[in-house]
Parts: C-alpha cells; structure tokens; sequence
C-alpha cells in the first residue's frame, strides 16, 4: 500500500489548488445543490471511500467497514494537505456518525467482540486526525461535543 499514496497525495494537493485557484468561480457559477456535489466530488479517492463506506454500511459488514477506515485513516495520514480534514468532514461527517451510531446503539451479543473493537479503534483514529488536521473552529466545536 505504501507505493499508491504518492499518487493519491497528488490528487490531494490537486483539490489543494482547486480551492485555492477555482473555488470563486465554482461558488459564482453553481447553484446550491450542484455547487455541493462537485465541492464533494473534487477528492475523487475520497469520494471513492465514502461510496464503499456506504455499501459495507447497508451490508452491516463490519470487517468492510473497518477495511475502508483503516484505508481513509492512511489516506489522511499519508496524503495530507490544508484542506484534508474540511474534505473529510463535508465528504464523510454524516456516515462516519452514522457509524459512531451504530455502534453505540447496537451493542455485540458476546462481550469481547474483537471486530467491533476494531471498528471503533479505526473510527476513533479517523476522527482523531480529523481533530489534528483541522484548521477550522467550527468543526472543531462539533467533534468536541460528539464526543
């Protein structure tokens, strides 16, 4: 896996400029709905994530769902840039939520369930760097009253 993050970090440093060079006029151009979509899809690796996030999710695959953190954590920690941890929150906030959800509400019938624990290592690690890469205060407030 080490080999594909340099690729994956260009494509970070590309929504990088993106921001940076385009953002006004994407954001003059675009009306609400389409201007969200493509602010979502700039980050096509992470939009790729959050799509198999979503079918492990509706799977309720446990092991999936914990394959694909473990990967969007490495992604943040590998290919990280000042914009990364805004992406993250805009592109994956509500299903990583949904996940914290589903954990909490849904306890495992046996007390040691290795795989849940899991999950809720890679998960806490997500939101960890997500908390670390942060520079935007709002964001910061929200992850400090999840948790």
């Amino acid at each position: 896996r080490p080999l594909v993050y340099p690729i994956f970090k260009n494509i970070g440093e590309q929504v990088e400029i993106d921001y940076r060079l385009h953002w006004d006029q994407i954001k003059q151009s675009s009306d609400v709905g389409p201007k969200g979509n493509l602010r979502q899809k700039m980050d096509l690796m992470l939009w790729r994530i959050r799509t198999r996030l979503i079918a492990e999710c509706l799977l309720e695959n446990i092991k999936g769902i914990t394959i694909q953190l473990h990967i969007l954590g490495d992604y943040l920690t590998h290919c990280r840039t000042r914009v990364m941890a805004t992406q993250v929150a805009d592109v994956c906030m509500e299903l990583l939520l949904k996940i914290k959800v589903f954990l909490v509400l849904n306890p495992p019938p046996d007390a040691f369930n290795f795989e849940r624990l899991e999950l809720c290592h890679a998960l806490l690690r997500v939101f960890d760097l997500i908390m670390e890469y942060n520079l935007f205060a709002p964001l910061n407030d929200l992850l400090l009253t999840t948790f």
